[in-house]
């Protein structure tokens, strides 16, 4: 079936193709917001001095595995559902409306928060790594340059950014590659002491903090699903970037925690961490692979920053598009630019937000490393874990509901990863004040805020169903699609169906059985399809001046985009067409009785469980189920 509407569509689409994401830049787009060298040199050093210590290769692995068994739900339910709400979306299809307001609105902030620590973490160390050269300059300024950077990769198309960000991950995996190769050469296999096993360490007093890091340092790898109204193949590229993404982060780093602890040796990894501290996984490259590399790994570390920035800048954009144009934010986030195809208006937003808030704590003239850094990315750690562990649990009570035959591994490791998640989002609130390492006192209340959002959401979500039906009654609508190919052809269809019409809804009716083989006779009283979009049919509300009210991006035919030479907005005659030659790619028109109308159709018994009685204007009276 895929196959078929994907060849459709090529055959379909003419003049100048528009630029979907292919699962390889979806791919970098996730693994960058993970930031691999950020994370060995910002969170191994507390792992090993603080937590699991030589056994920290450990934490990596139960968090991956963890990870990978959330991805199995992940990837089933991203096959079915497909918006770029992500989390929000899966949150409110398992848990309800009003949670899924409430994950909504604890999604954006987190997402937004973590992109403005992430942006004066990236003015703050830039301005380290200059100094480090002798070139010294504010923090302040080089975190405006990232900003204004980040802004116009944003406001552009994804496409772009995915570039950018393929050539950054490929830099700062191959200087920790090197790191790798220089390590194993010089220890041999020693490389890769047992002991970073010992299951023993589990017991131990930091496992908490351990397990903490470990699921920290893969944030970023839930945001495949928010680029899934811009992927080339949704319902393949999501489940695919999303295992890759996890397998790969997982792997990067337990090998390399494995042999950062084989190069100091097992005994000294936890005391040698905590005493060197950020500096820990430089003076290692600069023993084992020369200070040629370890500056090379300063400035690597730079560009991995601006990489996860530039990565969870986009995500956060995206959560502001999706909860705009669900009307719980101001509706001009939620247009798409009409030449890009992406959500600028909520991208300025984030950049306008970023500047505002580093600006304004700049000119506090506070250590920004020792006050607003841990506090703010800490916050949207936190936040962000907790939308994964409500993802997990709604992913479970959505599998749960339409579970097949067959299927009862998905739901085990959904369910394994749920409780993993809900563990991590636990331990992070325990350990959030060691996490944001902030001496302001307000900080241990952080935490807190999550609540207020949370309940904010589940009370506005109860207001907008009382005030605002209707707005209430289309959230979180998503596109749909069928499991399978197979699981369609399953199904026995007893008697035959009536589809009155042959406009859009009719047309995809129409195409919709046939795919799935279902029997069924298609009737409209005019000469040609179309529905109201045809003027020449009697009845149509249909005028002159008329234009599409919805982005050509957002309301085609899945599988069958609108030419790129259609404005934003087409008028009303290049939507006949655009219908029209749907129907001819599909076949559909040979198969719709022209010139008959439905005149009266009678349901037979109680419910109509009996099927219904079709008059005809030609005289006939037909059943159909």
């Amino acid at each position: 079936m895929d196959d078929a509407i994907r060849a459709a569509a090529r055959s379909f689409e003419t003049g100048k193709r528009r630029r979907f994401l292919s699962t390889q830049r979806i791919i970098f787009l996730v693994v960058a917001a993970a930031a691999p060298l950020a994370a060995m040199v910002g969170n191994l050093p507390m792992a090993l001095g603080r937590g699991l210590g030589a056994a920290t290769p450990v934490g990596f692995l139960f968090a991956g595995l963890t990870l990978m068994c959330f991805a199995v739900g992940y990837a089933a339910i991203s096959r079915r559902v497909v918006s770029t709400g992500a989390f929000y979306t899966y949150v409110a299809k398992g848990l309800g409306k009003p949670v899924g307001v409430a994950a909504a609105y604890t999604a954006a902030f987190a997402y937004v928060i973590y992109t403005v620590g992430m942006a004066a973490f990236l003015g703050y160390f830039t301005s380290l790594a200059l100094g480090g050269m002798g070139l010294h300059a504010s923090w302040l300024l080089l975190g405006v340059i990232g900003i204004g950077l980040v802004g116009v990769l944003g406001y552009r198309s994804i496409d772009l950014s995915a570039k950018v960000l393929g050539v950054l991950m490929a830099a700062e995996i191959a200087i920790l590659l090197v790191f790798d190769v220089a390590v194993l050469l010089a220890k041999g296999w020693h490389a890769f002491p047992l002991e970073a096993f010992d299951p023993h360490a589990l017991l131990g007093p930091g496992v908490g903090v351990g397990m903490m890091i470990s699921f920290t340092s893969f944030i970023g790898f839930e945001s495949a699903a928010l680029y899934g109204e811009e992927a080339q193949e949704p319902t393949r590229s999501i489940p695919i970037a999303t295992y890759v993404s996890v397998v790969l982060i997982a792997i990067f780093y337990l090998v390399s925690a494995w042999l950062t602890v084989g190069a100091v040796g097992a005994a000294e990894a936890s005391q040698r961490a905590r005493a060197e501290g950020g500096a820990f996984m430089m003076n290692l490259t600069d023993q084992y692979a020369g200070a040629g590399m370890m500056a090379a790994m300063g400035l690597l570390v730079c560009t991995s920053v601006l990489a996860s920035y530039l990565a969870l800048h986009n995500a956060a954009a995206r959560y502001l598009f999706a909860l705009a144009r669900e009307k719980l934010l101001p509706p001009v986030l939620g247009r798409f630019h009409p030449t890009r195809y992406a959500p600028s208006n909520a991208s300025f937003a984030v950049s306008l937000i970023t500047l505002t808030c580093v600006v304004g704590f700049g000119l506090t003239r506070l250590d920004p490393y020792l006050t607003m850094i841990p506090a703010v990315i800490g916050l949207g750690t936190l936040g962000i874990i907790l939308i994964q562990a409500m993802a997990g649990a709604a992913i479970v009570a959505y599998l749960w509901r339409r579970r097949a035959a067959g299927r009862w591994w998905v739901m085990a490791a959904s369910l394994v990863g749920a409780v993993g998640l809900i563990i991590a989002a636990w331990l992070v609130e325990q350990n959030f004040s060691l996490m944001a390492a902030s001496p302001l006192p307000w900080t241990a209340w952080l935490p807190s805020f999550y609540l207020a959002t949370l309940a904010c959401g589940i009370v506005f979500a109860a207001w907008m169903r009382r005030n605002r039906a209707k707005d209430y009654a289309v959230l979180a609508e998503s596109h749909l699609r069928a499991e399978s190919h197979r699981e369609i052809n399953k199904v026995t269809f007893d008697g035959r169906y009536c589809i009155v019409g042959a406009g859009p809804c009719g047309l995809l009716a129409s195409r919709a059985f046939t795919l799935a083989g279902v029997p069924y006779d298609q009737f409209e009283r005019h000469n040609d399809v179309g529905g109201i979009w045809d003027i020449d049919n009697p009845g149509t509300s249909m005028y002159e001046s008329a234009h599409f009210i919805s982005s050509k991006y957002t309301s085609n035919f899945f599988g069958a985009p609108m030419p790129e030479s259609y404005p934003d907005y087409p008028d009303h005659r290049q939507l006949l067409d655009y219908i029209r030659e749907f129907a001819r790619r599909f076949g559909l028109r040979d198969k719709v009785t022209f010139g008959v109308e439905v005149v009266r159709a009678t349901p037979l018994g109680t419910g109509a469980e009996d099927g219904w009685q079709v008059d005809l204007s030609n005289g006939q009276t037909r059943t159909y189920r």
